[in-house]
């Protein structure tokens, strides 16, 4: 067995013992993991192959220090003067790294002053004009048995890639959480066991809950009380953000009820969308967001209360009741008015059901509406906004029938009103004819 070959080398609990340095040097390039030798000048000896991984020698014949840029592993043999760098390009330790606060320096003293091992995590190395690399590292303290000479190893594992990663991660997760912060519509992370984990000030807002109370409760909190859009109870189970994550999909613009502390309940629609793992099939979480549609809600209850008004009002009134919408031309004036809306007692007194009269033009279909002169007085309403009223005549089959036609300005268009007068008006003409034989009488 050669003198210099690695069984020379006597391993310690301190570092080190060897024969010859030769052997150290042939034991640290047969070591898998990076690994640097460095004597008491703290020049770099020699290094292990995986050394290279992390740090590429760029050349003897440039004389230029260790290159920090990052090389892909191709499977072959790094050769000999890229792996071994020749003794005359032995170069400082602090040549090739920077040392701006001595760590790396005072680590290698201390280790050589007490003859034991030092370590750490996630020290910065790095050379001036390179890129930087964060490490976990040990330092092990290495002499010949005869204390001749002595020096350091340095062994590092690189963890640049996942400090980056933290960073980027961190960078991420604040820029949304400024984002998710600024943002008017609340946000919920619930993770697979149905917990909430993170809101933001939104959905307190929206909740009436603070996010003390909501952070850390489940779906099915007694605290959680929900409705279904036509006002029964809604179970917990069946709540949007639960089914995304029980059946693994999205759920969109689904409006449900939550009650506040001691207050009527707010409407929300919600979106929950489960959030999966690379490889995973069952989601780990499920981000929830969602806007406050209480007041939206409200306005729809109070229309529709209205509707339900005006239909009761229109369906009871003894008048008939038309409403029209205008009809205009290229250049905005009204050339026509639609029927929209029909009230019951229209339709007896046009004998047609609403069925055949919503849709029809006046100008159209109802003629005889325009030669009453109708058209031009439903225009005049739409562009004045004044309200007009009169009487119109109509003589069908030498039967008399009056109406007293009012009308009014809605939206764009008119709602008018027709009350029979038929009646009122053949008793007045009775009075006037009875009138005339009187005066006749008297005459005579």
């Amino acid at each position: 067995m050669s003198p210099d070959s690695p069984s020379d080398v006597d391993p310690c609990s301190t570092g080190p013992l060897v024969q010859r340095p030769g052997a150290l040097k042939e034991f640290v390039e047969a070591m898998p993991a990076p690994v640097a030798m460095l004597d008491d000048d703290w020049r770099i000896v020699t290094h292990s192959r995986a050394w290279l991984e992390v740090f590429r020698h760029e050349g003897d014949e440039t004389h230029a220090p260790i290159s920090l840029d990052r090389i892909e592993s191709t499977g072959q043999a790094v050769p000999e003067r890229e792996a071994l760098p020749a003794p005359t390009d032995q170069r400082a330790f602090f040549e090739v790294f920077a040392d701006p606060e001595d760590e790396w320096r005072a680590a290698f003293l201390r280790s050589l002053e007490e003859k034991g091992s030092l370590r750490g995590h996630e020290r910065r190395l790095f050379q001036p004009d390179g890129p930087t690399y964060w490490v976990d590292w040990e330092v092990r303290p290495w002499q010949t048995k005869n204390g001749a000479e002595q020096g350091v190893l340095l062994s590092v594992v690189d963890r640049t890639e996942e400090r980056q990663a933290k960073g980027l991660r961190r960078q991420v997760d604040h820029r949304f959480d400024k984002l998710v912060g600024t943002i008017s519509e609340g946000v919920l992370l619930m993770d697979d066991e149905g917990v909430f984990r993170d809101g933001n000030e939104a959905a307190q807002n929206i909740l009436g809950r603070p996010l003390d109370e909501i952070i850390g409760s489940r779906f099915d909190a007694d605290i959680w009380n929900g409705l279904r859009e036509d006002g029964t109870p809604l179970p917990n189970v069946e709540f949007p953000f639960w089914r995304a994550l029980i059946e693994r999909e999205a759920v969109q613009n689904e409006v449900m009820g939550l009650y506040p502390p001691d207050a009527p309940p707010r409407w929300i629609r919600v979106n929950a969308q489960p959030l999966f793992r690379a490889g995973q099939e069952a989601p780990y979480a499920v981000l929830v967001s969602f806007d406050d549609v209480t007041d939206e809600r409200l306005k729809e209850e109070a229309l529709q209360t209205s509707r339900d008004l005006l239909s009761s009002v229109l369906s009871s009134s003894l008048d008939g009741i038309i409403v029209f919408r205008a009809i205009r031309d290229a250049n905005d004036a009204i050339a026509d008015f639609e029927c929209v809306l029909v009230n019951p007692q229209a339709e007896k007194l046009f004998e047609s059901t609403a069925e055949d009269v919503v849709g029809l033009r006046l100008r159209e279909s109802m003629s005889r509406q325009e030669e009453k002169g109708l058209f031009d007085a439903y225009r005049t309403v739409v562009n004045t906004g004044e309200p007009a009223e009169m009487e119109i005549h109509y003589d069908t089959d030498g039967e008399d029938a009056w109406y007293q036609v009012m009308a009014v300005k809605v939206d764009n268009g008119v709602a008018v009103t027709y009350r029979d007068i038929t009646d009122r008006k053949k008793a007045e003409r009775q009075i006037r004819e009875q009138a005339q034989l009187l005066d006749k009488a008297r005459d005579a």
